[in-house]
Parts: C-alpha cells; structure tokens; sequence
C-alpha cells in the first residue's frame, strides 16, 4: 500500500458508538455513510440525523465522534468481518482501549488469519505490532502498548447480509496485492481523494501576524557556501549587494514529492575565480550535488546559475525583486544567509546568577530548539534553525489561511492539495519518504500554527544572539526581557511552598509523568505596572513550548501570535489557565529526550466570571460585558483554595485532588481572560522542571508493566482514596463508586473489566492486590530500601526528600507523619540534620520547609 489509492476495496465495516460501558451499533444508513467516508479517505464525516438536539461529527482519524450540539464525546471502533464481527484495539496510556483506523483493523485481521506474526505499518510514526503476544511498539521511542482482537456483537440479522462480509473478506484473504510482509505499511490520508471534502462545521481563522518587522540586514562580505559544498576558499558572489543563491523547495503530494534545490555562484575569497555550485534531492538527504569551475569567467558562471533557477522555478533571475511562484514549478525561500556571529568569550563574561544562566542555557539553546522544531517535521537542514526570514513566516501564515479558507466552505480536495503544497513549500518539512499529510481539519491547522509561532520565536532569540557586540549572548538576551528573575532560596519557605503546590495539583489522568522541581524564579517586571485589578485573585498555572520562552519573557504573554502557541478554542481566543499543574505542564510539550519544562505561577485578576459547563469558541465577542473573564468547570479540581501564603489577597489552589459529579465536559478547570492586564507581572513565579515519563517493560515479547510501577499504582490509587474519603466522609458504596478516579493504567482497566463483581471495597482491595501480586514482596523491597536509605554525596535535598517519600508511600499508604519524619531525619545530609534539630519538624511539609 502507497501514498496513492490502494490496489483493492475495503470490505464494508460494522460501526458501534460507545454509550456509557456499552456499545451500540450505528443504523444501516448511518454504516453506509461511515463506509463511504473511509472509502473516499476522508478524516471527517457528519452523521445524518433528524433530532436538532444532535449534530454528530465523528472523526475517523481518532476514532471518537461528538455532538457539536451538546460537546458529549463518545468513542467509536469498528469491526469486519471474519467468521464472526471482531475489532482491534490498543491500550492508551490513560488505561483506556482505543480503537485502530478501519484499514488497520481490517489488516490485523487480515494479518491474524494469514497467521502472519507481525506487521509494521506508518502513522504519524513508525509502529510494530506483534499479533501473538498482542503487543504494539512505537520503533522510534520503543514504548510499548497492549492490543487487543475483541468479538464484536453486531446487530446484524440478516444471513445473506453476513454471506456478504464473509465472501468479501475471503476475497481479500487471497489477493495477492495486499502485502502484509512489506516493510512499512504507509496509512495514507486525504492526500489521494478526489472527492469533496466532509462537511466541517465552523469557519477557522488563521491570524496573519502584523508584528513581524524584519530590518533589511547589511550581508557580510564573505557569506559562506551551502555546508555540503566542498570548497572552503569560495564565498557566495554579490553583486550590487545582492547575493547569487537560491535556495528552492518543490512539493507534489499525488506523486510522493518533496524536493530541494540549492543553487549558488561562488566567488574565490582572495584572487579571480568563479564556480556554479547545485544540491538537489529529496528533503531530509544529502541529494546529489555538481561543482562546476569557470575560471575567471564571471558570465559563463552567472548564465549557468540563472539558466538553471529559470529552469526550476519559471521566474528570470534578473526580476528576482518580483518573483512569482508558477504552480507546478519550484518556490523560492527567503533565506538569511549571513553566517552566525559570535562574541570573544574571552573578553565577553556571563554577568547572571548561576540558576539564571543555567536557565538562559535552556532556552537559548540552538540544539534543543533544533530537536524540537524536527518533532514537528520541519526541514532544518536546508533552512537552518532561525534563518528562515519573518517574511518567509508570513507567506507560512498566508499559506495557512488559504488552507483553513477550503476547509472552512468545504471545497474540493484537489484544491485542498494544491493550497497544502503551497504552505509545504512556503514551510519546508522533512517527513523523510513518507508522503506529507493533508492539513484538512482544525487540529491540523493549530500544529502548523504552534510550528509557525515557534520559528518566529527562534527567529527573534537566534537574532538576538547573533547580534555582533562585545557582549556576552546570554547577558544580551536576558537584558531584551521584560522582567529581571530572582532565582528563590531552595532552602526557603516560599519555595517549600510551591513544591508542596506543584506535588499536590498533579492530574490523576496525566500518569505518564511525574515532575520535580529544579529552579523557581520570582519575575519583576522592569517598567510601569499596567495591572488591571478586577478582584477575585487567584494564582494559577501557565504553560509553554521552550521554544517560545524568550518571546515571552521580552513581550509577555500575549493573546495574539506569534508569542504563544494555541491553547485550543473551546472559550476562544483568549489567555488560558489552570489550576492542575499538570494541565498546564502538558502545554510545555515535554518528551523522554527532551525532558524539561517551564511554567508560570500567575496571579490572575479573575473578576466577576461566568461560569460555563460547555465550550463557546465566540468568546469573548459574544462575552457579556459584565464579565471579566470565563470560567470552564472541570471533573477535577483542587479540594481547597488558600489565601496568605504566597500572597495577601490571591488564592493559591491546594491538594488533594477531587472529584466532581457535575455535567462537566472538561476533565480540569480552566479559566480564561481576554485582557492581558489582568495578570499581574510582578506576582509571577517561574518554574523550571524535569519530567520523568514512565515506559512500559517488554519482556520476551509480552507486555506487562514493572512490578515496581504496579505496586506504585496500587499504593498510589489507595493512598488518593483514602485522603479524599476521609475528606468527603464517603461510606463503602460511595467508595466503589469513585475509586474509578484515582487508578490509571492496567489497574483501571482491571476495576473496569471487573466493577460489577466488586460488591465491597474489602472485596476491591483484595483483588486489587491480588493482580499486582505479593503486594509482601513489594513492601519488603521498600522496607530493605528504607532502612538504609541516606542522602548521597552530591545528591540534592529535594530528590532525596522526594525518594524518601516515595519508599514511605510503598511500605504503608497510610504511614503517620511522625514516622516519615523520622525516616527522612535518619538519612539527611549531617549539617542539614544538626540545623533540623534546633527547630520542631512535627510533619513532612515543615520539614520541606
């Protein structure tokens, strides 16, 4: 199977939308349409329906539909058949079975009954699954997740009706076209339709940004070759100023196309000699390459360059000031190509304080930015990282809005190819052989804009830090911010305090992850105040990229682009913030190799709120005026809010974590403004920390998470239990009820699989226990660790705190404050036990303190 139109038709799929834990099957004329939508591979697909109250949109891309009517999400799977209807699904991180893409659950059921063992297959990554151990690996990040094949029970009665399934499936059973054992099989997407496009309710608007002001830079004398050209003592030709390079991108995504094309007339750096330089190839290679010599013939190397850029791209080089793209021909990219200028560190010193640096480090470094910008595909090696001018970002943004337009009025999808090449030439990607996606929903849409906003971002930091001064860099940069950051005492009440905060408002559903606390800066805010005190002050979570860090520390935060990435529109375009820290960690976009992530703790003048259960993306124009700011109610929320700690006057959200029974779609509690005034700068604390992400084990092909994990996720559901009931005085039945909230994983899944047989919580615990195993084991092991358990040299007090707590939790969830007191004293460093002793640690919070 290709990026084209596969060589066979699918058989017809059974359709089910789950309703609470049940499945129910779709009507026959709803079935025929969704067969239809995955026929003509189409993403989206509106179901008909004559009730006003519905209005379904399922997303076959993701397996779920909605009700744009009511926001109710509901997932979808499908089944073919084979013998009997059945359906593959895999296990999510949130302990939760998705269903696969129909064309994956049609071939692991091909796969299944060709006794094939595995089969390998690209979306939006490379996988691998393994159909006897009924695993799936991710080969990039080698996480690994169960699968499932699942009897479907399919209301469909009539056996002429079933005689067709079967027949259809054994025909494909011997088509000899249908490859299993190819190396990768690519799931292709909208890319090879040639019909219109499903309806996609809502019009999307992409800003074109007005604050890109790009300064005509005067070009070094010596501008450097193409990295891959190999003569060192040739420098790019100008003349009148104006260099001779090209760099050219080309995308046809019916025939698989990605290209490049580097063209440049060199200029030897200290006598007469000239030579024509070309790379060509597809993007994410080296290409081919030609170096021709023209001695000193200037002419004959010109003619040779412009011959082959009118060749390439239509357009004569000699009206290069008004070039216009010809569709079908190559585009030209603006490129900065003046070389990266650095200051004498010798006689240029870093003037910051050693956590400020370290920080300036982070957000200013080429090679984070760099890995993180190719987690979004783009082309960096041909277009190197904040070269890529900010007009060159506005034809990206133009490009965009073209495409959002075809969505937005439903349009053809050849015209939808056409505007998607465009934007891929305009924003070169590298998507390696596989062919580049359509962009043809509003998700898509907001990733390109996040990768829009993040190129900008690195355009203003790498211009900043290429600045020519004596200056040190770091010390340039961080005297362009807003604000002047002082790093908190670690030692020091307040950042007890904010540790104590970031531990207790961790997400029961963000599982993957835990975080520990490395730096916390108070931010000042170096002129006027512009603070706009509407009252009903709260401190509350912000998060983002890396990569747009110092964009925000010279501007601050900013509704608008390019300064921060979107935040999704279920209150529209506005400021967003959480009382979950994890909530706003996950914006920061953390990954295992790219671990460390940056938030604010904002005081946030919140004012007279509205309150709402369901999302409105037409705020705040249709806001009512009396209201400040909105307010998206969650599932869960903090069980406190507490004045005085950190300030007089704003409530900071304090755990434990509870649950709530409303109607409330969101998970978590958001809250929105639409002035950034109502953030007070100078209450801002900025935090910097690691995310350690959980992997599963792969053992002899089997999947089971770690015993250590598992008695983690046993102690840890129990532990959160067991604080919210004694907090709610919940009897054994409300505990049953809500014990759901407080596992993730395979101990959800098994509370799932097996609540109607669970008719105490006595009965709960056992069983609990009894799937992870000796529970004895696990306590024995922690106990053993304990015992010996001493602050390391070199290693900090927070991380031996938290490991400290982390045994105490495994050994006993219910453990008395007094005994991990004095587990945490027998272990501590010996000067910072001597200074312990002058003061009454009754619990753990003071002695964080």
């Amino acid at each position: 199977m290709s990026g084209n139109h596969a060589a066979y038709e699918e058989p017809d799929f059974v359709w089910q939308h789950q309703y609470g834990k049940r499945w129910i099957s779709y009507s026959g004329d709803c079935t025929e349409v969704l067969n239809k939508a995955v026929k003509r591979w189409q993403k989206t697909v509106s179901i008909p329906d004559n009730d006003p109250k519905k209005n379904i949109i399922v997303y076959l891309d993701e397996m779920y539909q909605i009700n744009k009517v009511s926001s109710k999400r509901q997932k979808v799977r499908c089944a073919v058949y084979s013998e009997d209807f059945y359906t593959w699904s895999w296990l999510d991180d949130d302990g939760e079975w998705s269903s696969y893409k129909p064309r994956l659950v049609f071939l692991l059921e091909l796969a299944y009954q060709k006794d094939v063992t595995e089969i390998t297959f690209y979306d939006n990554g490379n996988y691998k699954v393994y159909l006897t151990s009924q695993v799936q690996i991710n080969e990039e990040s080698n996480y690994s997740h169960r699968v499932r094949r699942e009897k479907v029970d399919a209301s469909i009665t009539s056996l002429f009706k079933r005689a067709l399934f079967e027949s259809k499936f054994k025909e494909m059973c011997f088509n000899s076209s249908i490859s299993l054992t190819k190396r990768w099989i690519n799931l292709p997407s909208l890319s090879t339709v040639h019909s219109s496009l499903s309806s996609t309710p809502g019009n999307i608007h992409v800003p074109t940004p007005s604050t890109f002001q790009e300064i005509d830079e005067t070009l070094d004398e010596y501008l450097p070759p193409d990295h891959e050209c190999p003569v060192k003592t040739f420098h790019v030709y100008q003349e009148n100023g104006f260099p001779c390079a090209a760099t050219l991108s080309y995308v046809n995504m019916s025939a698989n196309n990605n290209k490049f094309s580097i063209l440049q007339v060199l200029k030897h750096n200290s006598k007469d000699g000239f030579k024509f330089w070309q790379r060509f190839g597809r993007v994410g290679t080296q290409g081919q390459s030609e170096l021709k010599d023209f001695g000193t013939n200037l002419l004959n190397a010109k003619a040779a360059f412009e011959t082959k850029f009118l060749e390439r791209t239509g357009n004569s080089w000699s009206d290069i000031k008004n070039f216009n793209y010809i569709y079908g021909k190559y585009n030209l990219l603006r490129i900065d190509l003046n070389p990266e200028k650095d200051c004498k560190i010798e006689t240029a010193k870093v003037q910051l304080e050693p956590p400020v640096k370290s920080l300036m480090d982070l957000i200013c470094n080429k090679k984070v930015m760099d890995e993180i910008l190719k987690e979004m595909f783009y082309d960096s090696t041909n277009a190197p990282l904040g070269k890529l001018t900010f007009k060159q970002i506005t034809d990206g943004y133009i490009a965009l809005n073209k495409i959002a337009e075809v969505i937005s009025r439903n349009g053809e999808a050849e015209e939808l190819l056409k505007r998607c090449e465009e934007f891929y030439m305009k924003i070169p990607h590298n998507f390696g052989k596989k062919n580049p996606p359509v962009i043809q929903t509003k998700e898509d849409i907001e990733q390109k804009m996040e990768l829009l906003k993040a190129l900008s971002n690195i355009r203003l930091t790498m211009t900043v830090l290429s600045d020519a001064y004596p200056e040190h860099p770091l010390n340039r940069c961080y005297n362009s911010f807003k604000y002047s950051l002082v790093p908190l005492e670690q030692s020091g009440k307040e950042f007890a305090t904010l540790f104590q905060t970031l531990l207790e408002t961790h997400g029961p559903t963000h599982s993957t992850y835990n975080m520990t606390l490395t730096d916390v800066f108070r931010c000042h805010e170096k002129g006027p105040s512009t603070y706009l005190d509407c009252g009903n002050k709260h401190l509350l979570w912000h998060g983002s990229r890396i990569t747009n860090w110092v964009g925000i520390l010279q501007k601050g935060l900013k509704i608008a682009p390019p300064e921060a990435p979107s935040t999704g529109d279920y209150f529209g375009n506005g400021l967003y913030f959480a009382d979950v820290c994890s909530k706003s960690a996950n914006y920061c976009q953390a990954t295992k190799r790219n671990n460390e992530g940056l938030l604010l703790l904002c005081e946030v003048s919140l004012g007279n709120q509205l309150e709402c259960q369901d999302s409105d993306s037409t705020f705040p124009q249709s806001l009512n005026p009396s209201y400040d700011s909105v307010f998206g109610k969650g599932r869960v929320a903090p069980s406190n809010f507490q004045t005085g700690i950190l300030s007089f006057d704003a409530k900071i959200p304090v755990g434990p974590l509870v649950q709530d029974f409303s109607s409330a779609f969101l998970q978590y509690n958001e809250y929105v403004v639409y002035n950034v005034n109502q953030v007070l700068d100078e209450s801002r604390s900025f935090f910097r920390v690691y995310t350690g992400y959980f992997s599963n084990i792969r053992n002899g092909g089997a999947h089971r998470p770690s015993e250590e994990r598992m008695g983690k996720t046993l102690s840890n559901g129990l532990k959160s239990t067991i604080v919210v009931v004694n907090f709610n005085k919940w009897d054994d039945m409300m505990c049953l009820a809500n014990v759901y909230f407080f596992l993730d994983g395979t101990a959800r899944q098994w509370y799932v699989n097996n609540e109607d047989a669970l008719d105490s919580w006595e009965a709960f615990k056992n069983g609990l226990s009894g799937l992870f195993g000796d529970r004895q084991k696990y306590t024995r092991r922690a106990e053993e660790q304990l015992k010996f358990r001493a602050q390391r040299s070199g290693e900090s007090t927070q991380s031996y705190t938290q490991s400290v707590l982390g045994l105490c939790q495994e050994v006993n969830p219910l453990m008395k404050e007094d005994e991990k007191v004095s587990h945490l004293m027998k272990g501590v460093a010996e000067d910072i036990y001597q200074a312990l002793l002058k003061r009454e640690i009754k619990d753990t919070v003071n002695f964080i303190k």
